[in-house]
């Protein structure tokens, strides 16, 4: 699925025992590979504003604040937003998607294609989120949890199934400590 391009930047950011949970292709082949623990985001060629090489952008999960997916007529854009990536006026997604750094273009029509990849996604962020919050877990602390949960999960940006796998995840590790 990678091009070969992208695979020879990934090969420089990845070690022997990194497994690669998923990928994503969008337009100019600019990448987004998930591993268990960060994204990368490989933006090859001049497109992304770069002449003879590529972006590569690292974004650990459980510094990820959030998803943003934009679909319009014709192209659509995935931003994976962080604070280390707050949004400067020649960053803008919006205008230059296929620049800024963490921002994956794609058209439209392949919505549907990616959403077993986005809905992959959002569950390693939830994972990500409640392993890093469960080291120092309070009763009201997990209830808290549980009600953001529950709000994400009526706000449609989880499903049924990474509810439940949150939830569960969230509930033993609060027990383990």
């Amino acid at each position: 699925m990678l091009s070969r391009r992208v695979r020879r930047h990934l090969d420089r950011q990845v070690g022997l025992g990194d497994d690669i949970r998923m990928c994503m292709r969008g337009r100019f082949n600019h990448s987004l590979i998930l591993f268990g623990d960060r994204v990368i985001i490989v933006k090859p060629g001049v497109v992304a504003g770069i002449s003879l090489g590529a972006r590569v952008t690292m974004i650990y999960l459980r510094a990820v604040s959030g998803l943003q997916v934009r679909v319009g007529l014709i192209n659509g854009t995935l931003e994976v937003t962080a604070p280390a990536y707050a949004k400067r006026r020649r960053d803008l997604p919006d205008r230059r998607g296929h620049r800024s750094a963490n921002c994956i273009p794609f058209r439209s029509r392949r919505m549907k294609a990616y959403a077993p990849v986005l809905a992959a996604l959002r569950t390693a962020i939830a994972e990500a989120n409640v392993q890093t919050e469960a080291r120092v877990q309070s009763p009201e602390r997990i209830l808290s949890e549980l009600e953001r949960l529950g709000a994400l999960r009526l706000a449609g940006v989880l499903s049924q199934h990474e509810f439940e796998r949150a939830k569960r995840l969230l509930l033993e590790t609060s027990e383990a400590a």
